[in-house]
């Protein structure tokens, strides 16, 4: 979905705990990307809301990225998981925000990874001909990080 000038100035005023579902993008310090599905509570890095154009260009690149790689269910349940298992086969880590399903007494206050590649490559790899250096930076290893608390989030 391309966001227009009024509909991105909207969710960025919003931000996160609207209600409103955003999917966004950042690299771990690794350089490999992952996909971050808010659920309408998820903090959203805020460096994003100042690259509406590129942040649409990766979307429509990452629609025509082809799903043929290996990946782990790692979030097992009920419940349908393909958007998640379709960015991990295309060589993304896929996050939730699961707390929305959770009373607010055990919410853990972060992104679950849902999905991510056997075999990941860097970003750079995934899109050689985009500019990713407008992405918001997470200091985390996606590889080795199944949860990525709200803190580390605000930070980026």
């Amino acid at each position: 979905m391309a966001y227009t000038e009024q509909d991105w100035s909207s969710l960025s005023d919003c931000d996160s705990g609207t209600g409103l579902e955003f999917d966004w993008f950042a690299v771990d310090r690794s350089g490999y990307l992952g996909v971050f599905a808010t659920a309408g509570q998820g903090p959203i890095a805020a460096g994003i809301w100042r690259h509406r154009e590129a942040f649409n260009q990766l979307s429509e690149a990452c629609l025509s990225l082809p799903a043929s790689r290996l990946f782990e269910k790692v979030l097992i349940g009920s419940g349908d998981f393909g958007d998640w298992w379709r960015f991990a086969a295309q060589g993304l880590f896929a996050f939730d925000y699961r707390d929305v399903h959770r009373l607010q007494s055990k919410r853990l206050h972060g992104y679950e990874v849902i999905a991510r590649p056997q075999d990941p490559r860097p970003a750079t790899s995934l899109f050689p001909a985009f500019d990713i250096r407008w992405l918001p930076r997470i200091n985390i290893d996606f590889e080795s990080h199944s949860f990525i608390p709200d803190e580390t989030i605000q930070s980026a």
